[in-house]
């Protein structure tokens, strides 16, 4: 039995969130963030019947020869009007996980018990920051397939999933529209799910248009990349491949691009014609082939204007609002009912297997659904009413299923999240639907070591110079903690030393504050006394804070820094750096000190601190384990106590953060893994106004981006270089632990 198969079953589901008995709206207003304005649902006629053309091993709606697929030979259900009925929602689901990857998207694992199923849906907020679009493989239907994971790495996503389907040579079966740009027309028989340029989605049909302009004729498209056929005039571009792929004897115009106005429209002009087919489409050049005794005659009338100097025209493809899209089949859900005949006793319809499904609520929340199957055990799969049930019981009102079977990927963060049913792995796909990455504007303050880096932030903060600067180790943590709160209660940047010697950058950047003093904290066995002397050297008046241990120094830098009391104080463990970082950050902020303590015993003399500044509230930083129950109670009888505490120092960071952040206001970003930078961090944020989160080095830990996305952070300051914080922690890429 699989260890989480208990939270899905029996008693214990009744403390879960029950998604069959949870409707729509209740689904998007649990939804962190659902105030967000939410674009509109749009809804078109009906589509044409889909044709469900699939490369998958297992059994799949086929179309006969005659081209009607099979499930429309069914007695009774040819008429919409035999199924278009209310889909159940009485199918009962178990919420087992839910995790937030990017701005406004969670992901989240949902479980049946009988039959077994699990079921990753990732969950896009209306008005999400991250946005959903549609990705070819290899930006190209050319036949040439890509995992999805790649797609989502390439691309910076968050989320993706798999796309259309893809036939025998690798394209996918349907239109693929991406940031507006027709990749492939659709063809007569597949659905389409599409997004407009708001990130509204809607079915299709498209009543997508293109014509070609030029002095002799105006010509009309039958159809993008996609094979012609007989008596069709098609236009190839380079996302097609390297060649047209048409037969002997089409003709064919070889058109250069001259331009492309603001409006989309190109402007081409006619240099060579040809009638050996499969031309070459070369970079900067498209292809019209007519097939056929008409389409023929029309482009030869072409090629012999342009001979005449009648050949430039202009290209106009109108892909009518949609600025994403990709093929699909069937659709499943239109309206909040069935969209095609669920009681088809088939096994293409009623057989359990792998299947990725989109849809939307009608709030605009967008669900991207990979349900595992082919896993005795684990998952079995859904039959598509099963997928229907499913999408409408986590609210939609529309809904498509998309290619199944071994394509079914959900990746996270470019790394495989579900269980793929093939024994190989992840297969590669025609393309894929990405969420991410979200709009996020970053800059980075980094020197090329912790004293250059803490530089980088006095310059930026005190372009003019400052009447003072607080000066603390480099190299140990806890006299330098308290220094945060007070450096930015006087007005003052922290600079970094190191114990013996004063660094030549630190030296430096105080030759250009031009201090009226500098105040060194912690004694000798912190900041030597040469580090002192080379001050005084230089000219600067010195002045020492120090106390017979950490916590004595926190003591006497709190009451140096706040002579008339406080109005709140920061108490958290001297034994490590990360939760007293945090308390620092949100201390300064609030105009407080961060006092030290031992973790089961309150230092007399930061007793003593407290009751002089007579807090009206002490805000204890980390868990029991840190800061134990004994000294909360100690605590709470020099004042109110509250504590914060999250699961580790990343969630204990995001959660003060939570607590001092102003919303919209951005935030700062530091290592929570060392130090130096996150000290240089705290005193930097509070004089910024924003938050102090701590990361990972390659990514962010979810409270983290959890906290940022609550807080509307679109805006990031990153302290220290790449090798302590890396690029992808720039846009908040979430940590992915799967």
């Amino acid at each position: 039995m699989h260890p989480t198969r208990s939270l899905v079953v029996g008693a214990v589901l009744a403390p879960l969130v029950l998604l069959g008995a949870l409707g729509p709206a209740t689904w998007a207003s649990a939804e962190p963030g659902s105030e967000r304005a939410a674009p509109s649902v749009r809804s078109v006629a009906r589509p044409v019947a889909p044709s469900t053309a699939s490369p998958e091993p297992e059994p799949q709606p086929q179309p006969d020869p005659a081209g009607v697929p099979l499930w429309q030979q069914v007695a009774g259900l040819a008429t919409p009007a035999s199924y278009a009925v209310p889909v159940p929602t009485d199918v009962r689901y178990g919420v087992v996980s839910s995790r937030r990857v990017s701005f406004g998207v969670d992901v989240v694992e949902v479980r049946r018990s009988s039959p077994r199923l699990v079921a990753h849906v990732a969950r896009v907020s209306p008005g999400a920051a991250a946005r959903m679009r549609s990705v070819a493989a290899t930006d190209r239907v050319a036949g040439v397939r890509e995992r999805t994971t790649s797609i989502c790495a390439r691309t910076a996503c968050a989320v993706a999933v798999n796309g259309d389907y893809w036939d025998a040579q690798g394209r996918p079966v349907g239109l693929l529209v991406a940031d507006g740009e027709l990749y492939q027309s659709p063809p007569l028989l597949h659905a389409q799910a599409l997004l407009g340029a708001d990130g509204a989605p809607f079915l299709g049909p498209l009543p997508w248009s293109a014509a070609l302009s030029f002095p002799s004729d105006t010509v009309a498209l039958d159809a993008v990349n996609r094979a012609i056929g007989d008596g069709q005039i098609v236009l190839y571009t380079p996302r097609r491949g390297a060649t047209t792929g048409t037969p002997a004897g089409t003709r064919e115009l070889i058109l250069s691009v001259v331009d492309t106005d603001p409006s989309g429209v190109t402007t081409v002009r006619i240099v060579d014609q040809r009638t050996t087919g499969n031309v070459s489409i070369e970079p900067g050049r498209m292809v019209l082939a007519g097939r056929g005794p008409i389409p023929d005659a029309r482009l030869a009338a072409l090629g012999t204007s342009a001979a005449q100097g009648n050949g430039t025209g202009t290209l106009r493809i109108d892909t009518a609002g949609a600025a994403q899209g990709v093929g699909g089949s069937p659709t499943l859900v239109r309206g909040g009912l069935y969209d095609f005949p669920y009681s088809d006793p088939g096994s293409a319809t009623q057989s359990r297997q792998p299947r990725t499904l989109l849809g939307w609520t009608a709030a605009g929340e967008i669900l991207l659904v990979a349900a595992d199957g082919r896993r005795p055990g684990y998952s079995d799969g859904l039959s598509y009413p099963e997928a229907a049930q499913l999408l409408v019981t986590l609210g939609a009102i529309e809904g498509i299923a998309l290619d199944g079977g071994g394509s079914t990927t959900l990746s996270v963060e470019g790394r495989v999240w579900n269980r793929p049913s093939d024994r190989a792995g992840e297969r590669p796909v025609a393309s894929a639907l990405v969420v991410g990455p979200a709009p996020i504007t970053s800059e980075r303050l980094a020197g090329s070591d912790r004293y250059a880096t803490a530089v980088a932030a006095s310059q930026r903060a005190f372009p003019q110079g400052a009447a003072a600067v607080t000066l603390v180790s480099g190299e140990s943590f806890p006299d330098a903690l308290a220094g945060g709160p007070a450096t930015q209660r006087g007005g003052a940047p922290m600079l970094l030393t190191a114990r013996d010697r004063l660094p030549a950058v630190v030296e430096a950047e105080l030759l250009r504050l031009r201090p009226g003093f500098v105040s060194i904290i912690g004694g000798p066995a912190a900041v030597a006394p040469a580090v002192e002397a080379r001050l005084r050297a230089l000219g600067f008046a010195t002045l020492r804070t120090q106390g017979v241990d950490r916590y004595d120094t926190s003591a006497r830098v709190s009451a140096a820094a706040f002579p008339t009391g406080a109005r709140v104080a920061y108490v958290a463990t001297g034994t490590a750096f990360p939760d007293a970082l945090a308390a620092g950050s949100g201390a300064a902020v609030e105009g407080g000190p961060v006092l030290l303590t031992r973790p089961g015993a309150l230092p007399a003399t930061v007793a003593a601190e407290l009751r002089r500044l007579a807090p009206a509230e002490i805000v204890v930083v980390g868990g029991t384990t840190a800061v134990s129950a004994a000294v909360a109670a100690q605590l709470r009888a020099l004042g109110p106590v509250v504590r914060i505490a999250g699961a580790d120092r990343f969630a204990t960071a995001a959660a003060v953060a939570r607590r001092v952040g102003i919303p919209g206001s951005g935030a700062v970003v530091a290592t929570g893994l060392a130090f130096p930078d996150a000290l240089s961090g705290a005193w930097y944020a509070a004089r910024a106004g924003r938050p102090l989160l701590l990361v990972q080095r390659t990514c962010a830990p979810e409270p983290a981006l959890r906290a940022a996305d609550d807080l509307g952070a679109r805006e990031l300051t990153v302290l220290g270089g790449l090798s302590a914080v890396g690029a992808p922690v720039e846009r908040m890429a979430v940590c992915v632990n799967r």
